[in-house]
């Protein structure tokens, strides 16, 4: 972030001292956060190395929702809690940024704009391209971001299904959406948008048995986590026009290296992990982030823990540390 003058201005009752680093290694992290009392997180490593260093680490709050970046196992098995941020808006933010790429996808416009850039004045070089009045989208997760995007959509007249298995059917339901199996998703999709989080389940959920399936006319949407797509199987994808093309907010390994296969199509639209980005997002993520340090350093338990199992363990190592009346739900 350009300041942190939110958090400086959260934090200043507590006369706490606020130490700001930019940190790519575990070295790094261990130098700087080793007797830390709470962590702040962007894109920091927080291995296992790194939480076993740590002296007296009460949280890490990640600025966000996903925490890939943390060990989560490790903090839970220290008693140390990790936070995140899922409620600061940007379900906004990212499902524009999907919905722009969808579009630039789907009409070829960064395409069409570099030809024009060449001295070429032709719509034709971008042939085809298919209406998207009554075309497909699937969604791969019907979260927050998704059901969002479910709904902007629905004024180009766009048809919506969405693979969830962990969302009711009511869900469904109320948002005009069919639910239906992967395979039947990547099968009919014209569109496939991407919105789950990263885990054991999701890593490689589209590779090249998906992507061999899909529309050879699909666009592929990513504002998710990269690794949920295989990029070499992606890249063979695209170089062999298994699909149309990709629009990737995110990639397998950021930052993207400047002799990274991708960058050589040109049916590929790459923007580097801009999509939760606005001035209000950030500012509402930097507040919520500093609030629930607030809390921690306070002696009160955060709103939102993403290890619930090691809140027995924290307040082992923190007796005194006040339960919210949202306590129960943990």
């Amino acid at each position: 972030y350009s300041n942190v003058n939110y958090e400086k201005e959260i934090l200043a009752p507590l006369k706490v001292e606020l130490i700001v680093a930019h940190c790519k290694s575990e070295e790094e992290v261990i130098r700087i956060c080793k007797d830390a009392d709470v962590l702040l997180i962007c894109y920091a490593p927080i291995t296992k190395k790194v939480i076993n260093s740590l002296t007296k680490c009460r949280g890490m709050i990640r600025y966000g929702v996903g925490v890939d970046n943390i060990d989560v196992e490790a903090a839970t098995a220290r008693g140390i809690l990790v936070i995140n941020v899922p409620h600061y808006g940007a379900e906004n933010e990212v499902s524009d940024h999907a919905l722009a790429l969808l579009l630039c996808g789907v009409r070829n416009i960064l395409f069409l704009h570099q030809k024009v850039r060449q001295g070429v004045w032709d719509y034709r070089v971008a042939r085809p391209i298919f209406r998207i009045r009554g075309s497909t989208l699937g969604l791969v997760g019907l979260g927050n971001i998704g059901k969002m995007l479910a709904r902007k959509v629905g004024v180009l007249d766009i048809k919506v299904i969405a693979y969830d298995p962990y969302r009711k059917r009511e869900e469904f339901e109320r948002e005009k959406v069919e639910k239906v199996s992967l395979e039947d998703l990547l099968q009919r999709s014209d569109y496939v948008s991407i919105h789950v989080p990263l885990n054991q389940g999701t890593h490689h959920l589209i590779g090249e048995k998906e992507l061999r399936i899909m529309k050879r006319t699909a666009v592929l949407i990513n504002t998710a986590r990269g690794p949920v797509v295989d990029n070499q199987a992606l890249h063979l994808a695209l170089r062999n026009k298994w699909i149309k093309s990709a629009c990737l907010d995110v990639v397998e390994n950021e930052p993207l290296s400047k002799d990274d296969p991708l960058l050589e199509l040109d049916n590929v639209i790459i923007t580097p992990h801009s999509a939760f980005y606005s001035e209000e997002s950030c500012a509402t993520l930097q507040k919520i982030g500093a609030e629930e340090a607030s809390r921690l350093l306070r002696g009160h338990l955060p709103v939102s823990i993403v290890n619930k199992e090691a809140v027995a363990n924290f307040l082992s190592r923190f007796p005194l540390a006040k339960r919210d009346n949202n306590f129960e739900s943990y």
